[in-house]
């Protein structure tokens, strides 16, 4: 029969996708043809061999076989040709590597569950995904007869686990609430970013940021099994004091830190803003500059950079960021509960938005009337699920653990359009 091609047995002679025999020896995808003399041939199937008689009469479907070929052997020998490999691979998949992200995630999930916190599930469709200047937003469109509205992926849930704390608070003063959510950031996709991921935020009502910081701590023990752990903590003051010998306080202006970036040859070119000279300064001369071992609490920032964080008393922005094996790995607040601050930072939050060419949000005023109502002093921290287990497991690239869309996606397709 092999007087045929392969694809015209397949489009004229084989039973099309036949369903799994009843009586089966084994199933699944050739991995290897190892011998073919024209009376037998021997397939290895899950790391199994099967030695085969040929036979056009017996068993048709086995002269066309090929390697990666799914078939049955039923239990009289004959082979069964189930689904064809007919073009290359799509994606690439590591199923221990997906094994090892689901162990991670219930190991996450029964931490906060057995220090009995709540689990909530705030929505994916928010009329405000969140106010970062920085970040740039996926929108659609609800639509309902002729009603049409603009929605929003969200950036974060911290907006919408606020609103809930809020109200809940009532209920249970000593609340405690964790949620796993997938995010989304469009206009976002390096080694370490990529448009969706999941984000694992915790909070603490009538809690400072100390809580937060011992959970982290309790959290990467109960994971890596090792206590060992060396805990490095230093302020922003510190860091720019150490690196780049500058006496940063909560008035530094960005005429100052324009004057430090010249000193320190950075080009600057086009920035003036106060918190781009900041973020340039730190990213090319401070970030990073520690050891990566070392469990790394990065504390008091100016008050620009103080995000949804209250002002202590000398002026610094009360929030921490976590790093931990060249990550940055969370973000933590001691969260603003004021409204009138809030909604004065929100206002110059979308402001800056329109400034960085960013897509227009609207202001969520449920947000800003539920501090109205009252939310109690409270903590809380946003972490990376990828980059933790990037961190954990020593992998480099966040592509490797998503599915293809921006899997091939690189800084020189960026490139070529542009």
């Amino acid at each position: 029969m092999k007087q045929i091609s392969r694809q015209k047995f397949l489009l004229n002679i084989w039973t099309r996708y036949p369903e799994l025999p009843k009586q089966v020896l084994v199933y699944g995808v050739v991995q290897e043809i190892i011998q073919d003399n024209n009376k037998r041939i021997c397939l290895k199937i899950d790391g199994k061999l099967f030695d085969l008689l040929l036979s056009e009469q017996i068993c048709p479907d086995l002269e066309f076989c090929e390697t990666n070929d799914i078939v049955a052997i039923d239990n009289k020998g004959q082979m069964i040709l189930l689904a064809p490999c007919l073009g290359p691979a799509q994606m690439s998949v590591d199923l221990d590597l997906q094994q090892k992200w689901n162990l991670f995630h219930r190991n996450l999930r029964n931490f906060f569950e057995n220090q009995n916190f709540i689990e909530v599930q705030t929505p994916s469709l928010v009329s405000c995904p969140g106010s970062e200047p920085s970040l740039e937003v996926f929108e659609t469109e609800f639509e309902w007869g002729s009603l049409k509205r603009k929605i929003f992926l969200p950036t974060s849930p911290e907006l919408s686990i606020k609103k809930f704390l809020a109200h809940a608070v009532r209920q249970k003063p000593n609340l405690k609430v964790f949620e796993i959510a997938k995010v989304f950031r469009n206009n976002e996709i390096t080694e370490r970013h990529h448009p969706e991921f999941f984000m694992l935020e915790w909070y603490r009502c009538f809690q400072d940021l100390d809580s937060i910081r011992e959970d982290i701590l309790n959290l990467l023990k109960a994971l890596t099994g090792k206590s060992d752990f060396k805990v490095q903590q230093n302020t922003m003051k510190e860091l720019f004091l150490e690196h780049v010998n500058f006496n940063l306080t909560p008035k530094t202006s960005a005429k100052e830190l324009q004057m430090l970036a010249t000193k320190l040859d950075i080009d600057t070119r086009d920035i003036q803003n106060f918190d781009d000279l900041f973020n340039l300064i730190f990213i090319e001369k401070i970030e990073f500059k520690w050891p990566k071992e070392n469990l790394f609490f990065l504390q008091k920032y100016p008050p620009s950079q103080a995000a949804l964080a209250r002002i202590d008393s000398e002026g610094w922005g009360e929030r921490f960021e976590f790093y931990w094996q060249g990550f940055e790995i969370a973000n933590a607040f001691h969260e603003l509960n004021d409204p009138v601050a809030q909604r004065l930072r929100m206002k110059q939050d979308l402001e800056l938005k329109k400034i960085y060419g960013k897509k227009q949000i609207p202001t969520d005023e449920i947000f800003l009337k539920s501090l109205e109502y009252g939310l109690p002093p409270t903590s809380g921290v946003a972490l990376g699920m990828e980059r933790l287990f990037m961190a954990l497991h020593q992998i480099k690239n966040i592509s490797d653990l998503k599915f293809p869309l921006f899997q091939k996606i690189t800084s020189s397709d960026k490139e070529a359009t542009t």
